[in-house]
């Protein structure tokens, strides 16, 4: 079959037969990519996300997606204020212009400091379970990483200290103390303490 779509389509030789197809399929990549909605209100209407979690989402398909696929689904994506900046832009603007520009007007505008001393003073909540715990002090370092380099061991640590000692049930904190004092990973001291609780 292979062949008969090579004779069909008068390819001389199968590498150009393949760099056909794979462009194809790069160009027709971005019907399947679809970014969440994004306008820059605040609140944050139901059924749009936030700067930040707009921002985590292109990252994330910058890696698996074209340029210019992930470039049409976010204008796609965008709307009132953001989409209206958008419009001021160059056509040929690439993804990080795009997205450096909305981060100055739809950005978080906390300094280090204060992202940094939000993440240090966090504790968990009345009503929180541990997996939500866990994952609101991972949002928090994801900011505080956003402007400034920490290596991955580094968080992993600051996570496995912030989620232990923000525990709010004092038994809890005893019941995993073994595990934390025991230097074991973030992953693994959050999965016990799920045992425990």
């Amino acid at each position: 079959m292979l062949e008969r779509e090579k004779h069909s389509m008068e390819f001389e030789d199968s590498d150009n037969f393949v760099l056909h197809r794979q462009r194809s399929y790069q160009d027709n990549a971005y019907e399947k990519l679809n970014l969440s909605a994004f306008s820059g209100a605040v609140p944050v209407p139901k059924n749009e996300v936030s700067f930040e979690d707009l921002k985590l989402e292109v990252d994330n398909v910058k890696v698996i997606y074209s340029q210019n696929t992930v470039k049409q689904s976010l204008r796609k994506a965008l709307r009132g204020q953001a989409k209206r900046k958008m419009l001021h832009m160059k056509p040929e603007a690439t993804v990080e212009e795009i997205m450096s520009e909305l981060d100055d007007n739809f950005g978080n505008v906390a300094s280090i400091d204060t992202m940094l001393s939000k993440f240090l003073m966090a504790e968990q909540e009345q009503n929180e379970t541990i997996s939500e715990w866990g994952l609101r002090i991972e949002e928090l370092l994801l900011h505080v990483t956003r402007k400034t380099r920490l290596d991955e061991h580094e968080k992993k640590d600051m996570l496995r200290k912030r989620f232990w000692r923000g525990l709010r049930n004092e038994e809890l904190k005893n019941a995993t103390r073994v595990h934390f004092e025991s230097k074991l990973t973030y992953e693994y001291l959050k999965a016990a303490t799920r045992t425990y609780w």
